[in-house]
């Protein structure tokens, strides 16, 4: 997802991250809701970081009803 993020110039949604995630390699992201593990496992890890006080690596932004992730430049994401 980081990797997708940082050749993206704009923010993208989870269901544009997971399409091409799966272009890359379409055994990642397999089963009946990609979208929605892409999701449990951001949520997951950003949790975690939260929770230790370490910076985020993605920022979400809210637009028409759907929500846009990006890497956080506040992170060490390299």
């Amino acid at each position: 997802m980081v990797d997708i993020l940082k050749r993206s110039n704009q923010p993208l949604t989870l269901e544009e991250i997971t399409i091409k995630i799966r272009e890359v390699d379409s055994t990642l992201l397999c089963g009946a809701t990609p979208t929605k593990s892409l999701y449990s496992v951001l949520f997951r890890r950003e949790s975690r970081r939260s929770s230790m006080n370490e910076p985020l690596i993605f920022s979400k932004e809210k637009r028409g009803g759907a929500t846009y992730y990006s890497i956080n430049q506040n992170s060490m994401v390299n």
